[in-house]
């Protein structure tokens, strides 16, 4: 079955869901109760969704470098089949916009930690829990740090995260919220969270929406998928004392969490500027 836009799916088509919150292509598997199924990618670097009916999308954009669909692309595991490309033949395989927008995520983290004088580097690929870690002058504090980042699409304008987040509770684990905005000219803004409060608002949300009946009074099913939003009226409802508008405001750019790097900091910083 194709998307609701009608196009047969293809690796690496970007498109988006009802909620206009926008993904990746990354596998196409066999249909299962006659829908095609798809495996996507968020474009934030939210968790992955290995099996989703490919008709909960539309097409976005597709490469021009793509060709039709033949049996190749079709795979019966959660892996992104890799084409053969010979010696004479250059690889036309580009990096998916979820890829760049994780990556500009860190890279800007990055630098906005150097500027501040904390020592801090990339982590491996694949260490849990940490993108990038971070320590002091002194070598007296150890942070490991989440980044995850989003543009100005989705309604709700939030970050996609995993249940397993919920059990994350650390003094030495923060997160960093990477907000680019709508286009290369707007404010980018981050939100450095601890990781306990993301944990609590991820569980109490999660709880509160299975509790709550859908659009058409039908149970909510549970899955792993999870919201960090700066704003959870829509699932608490008007007037909470927690988690309301304005809630995550006090951690924007609150980078004073990590504690002073050193005590000439102002003075460096300013000569820096």
């Amino acid at each position: 079955m194709p998307y609701a836009s009608g196009e047969t799916p293809e690796i690496g088509d970007y498109v988006k869901n009802k909620w206009e919150q926008p993904d990746t292509v990354m596998a196409i598997h066999p249909a299962q109760s006659g829908q095609e199924q798809i495996s996507i990618r968020w474009d934030d670097g939210g968790v992955d969704l290995p099996l989703t009916s490919a008709i909960e999308f539309t097409l976005l954009s597709r490469r021009k470098d793509q060709q039709p669909k033949t049996t190749e692309h079709i795979c019966t595991d959660l892996e992104v089949p890799v084409p053969e490309v010979s010696d004479e033949t250059p690889s036309q395989e580009l990096p998916s916009q979820a890829t760049l927008l994780g990556a500009a995520g860190e890279h800007y983290v990055m630098s906005q930690l150097l500027r501040r004088n904390y020592i801090a580097a990339l982590a491996p690929q694949g260490v849990p829990s940490a993108d990038i870690v971070i320590t002091d002058i002194q070598a007296e504090r150890l942070f490991a740090i989440q980044v995850k980042s989003r543009r100005g699409i989705g309604s709700d304008h939030g970050w996609y995260m995993n249940a397993k987040h919920e059990e994350i509770h650390s003094d030495f684990i923060f997160y960093c919220f990477v907000d680019f905005g709508s286009g290369l000219d707007s404010q980018t803004v981050t939100y450095v969270v601890p990781s306990a409060v993301v944990a609590d608002v991820l569980r109490e949300s999660h709880k509160t929406w299975l509790r709550t009946p859908g659009k058409k009074n039908q149970p909510h099913k549970d899955n792993l998928i999870r919201r960090f939003r700066p704003d959870y009226t829509s699932i608490f409802g008007p007037n909470h004392p927690k988690y309301g508008p304005g809630w995550l405001s006090k951690y924007r750019e609150a980078w004073h969490l990590f504690g002073e790097p050193s005590a000439v900091d102002a003075e460096s910083r300013d000569d820096a500027d």
